[in-house]
């Protein structure tokens, strides 16, 4: 029987797109290559199950003046996966890279007790 763990989570990034700076690129390069069932290499920074790493979509917001630029939501399933701290740590090394608005994450490895992380930038670290 394999182990599960099915994540949920949605950053908001901020940007000056006015400034004509690709903030795109720089999230995809920051949250690392999605990595597909099949794919020949595993190579990347986002947390990976045996069946491939778990997905993001880059949302953009149409109004170019708006600060709140690009909405970012975060979800998979992980195949014979349950290391709840990759994740948070995956997650927070990704938005302190970024200037975030909001960001939060939900973490639910099978048969254990769901996780929601809430990134705050002024965090302590423990």
């Amino acid at each position: 029987m394999s182990q599960w763990t099915h994540v949920c989570g949605c950053i908001r990034v901020d940007a000056l797109r006015f400034l004509g700076i690709d903030e795109k690129e720089n999230i995809e390069r920051v949250l690392g290559h999605i990595v597909n069932y099949g794919d020949s290499s595993y190579e990347t920074t986002i947390p990976c199950g045996s069946e491939g790493s778990l997905n993001y979509q880059i949302i953009e917001n149409p109004d170019k003046s708006s600060m709140a630029a690009f909405t970012v939501p975060i979800w998979g399933d992980l195949r014979d996966y349950g290391d709840v701290e990759e994740i948070k740590n995956w997650f927070k090394s990704a938005c302190d890279k970024l200037m975030i608005r909001n960001a939060v994450i939900n973490i639910e490895v099978e048969y254990c007790e769901d996780v929601t992380y809430v990134y705050h930038k002024d965090e302590e670290e423990t």
